[in-house]
């Protein structure tokens, strides 16, 4: 009886593999037009000045370079920053806070082969997200003066709130992201935000604490 479970249980592997869709991959460059998977991994590495998004379009992922520098220095608005800032999190802050923020992208296709591409979060992905960020966040806002740390997800993201995470929030309208980012970066993007309006913007991945060492002036 063993042996024809088994047999049956390699037929059925053998069923969903031959129905399940093959993923396959194009590459872009920055204007659209198909090049060589080494000349876009080429590009992506070499070339500070050019990011990356990946879509997925059907069986197929497509993945493009954009013209969005891996670094970025802009000049905004810090009083209007702060201001929907307060009104995405329902809290003051001082006229003096730096903020740090942590963004996450709509249908980011970051790790497609744990299906980080879902918009809807479980409580499982918002607690480890949690344990990544929140020893960051304390050793953070204690190096810095008047930093605040902050995780925000674009709209269109669903997620289950958890207990101690009072610091995660959605961009309702996709404020910040219109302000700061203005078009996603596969794996996130980080930007700091001080109170002479000067920005700084991390686009792709990267962690909260390695974005921190931008606070510094000399930096």
């Amino acid at each position: 009886m063993n042996n024809h479970f088994y047999v049956f249980a390699f037929i059925v592997l053998i069923l969903q593999s031959c129905v399940t869709p093959k993923i396959t991959k194009s590459y872009l460059d920055e204007n659209g037009n198909t090049i060589s998977r080494n000349k876009f991994y080429n590009e992506w590495h070499h070339n500070a000045s050019k990011g990356r998004w990946d879509t997925k379009k059907g069986d197929t992922i497509e993945a493009r370079l954009t013209a969005k520098p891996r670094i970025e220095r802009l000049e905004g608005n810090y009083q209007l920053l702060s201001i929907i800032l307060e009104e995405l999190s329902h809290k003051r802050y001082p006229r003096n806070t730096i903020f740090l923020i942590s963004y996450y992208f709509k249908d980011d296709l970051c790790n497609p082969a744990r299906n980080s591409s879902n918009n809807n979060w479980q409580k499982h992905r918002v607690a480890a997200l949690r344990k990544h960020v929140a020893p960051q966040k304390v050793t953070i806002e204690k190096q810095y003066k008047n930093v605040e740390t902050l995780v925000i997800t674009q709209e269109g993201i669903n997620y289950e709130p958890i207990k101690n995470f009072d610091y995660l929030f959605t961009d309702t309208n996709n404020r910040i992201f219109n302000h700061i980012f203005r078009e996603p970066s596969l794996c996130g993007g980080f930007a700091i935000i001080k109170p002479n309006g000067q920005i700084l913007v991390s686009n792709g991945e990267s962690r909260l604490d390695f974005t921190a060492q931008y606070i510094d002036p000399e930096v």
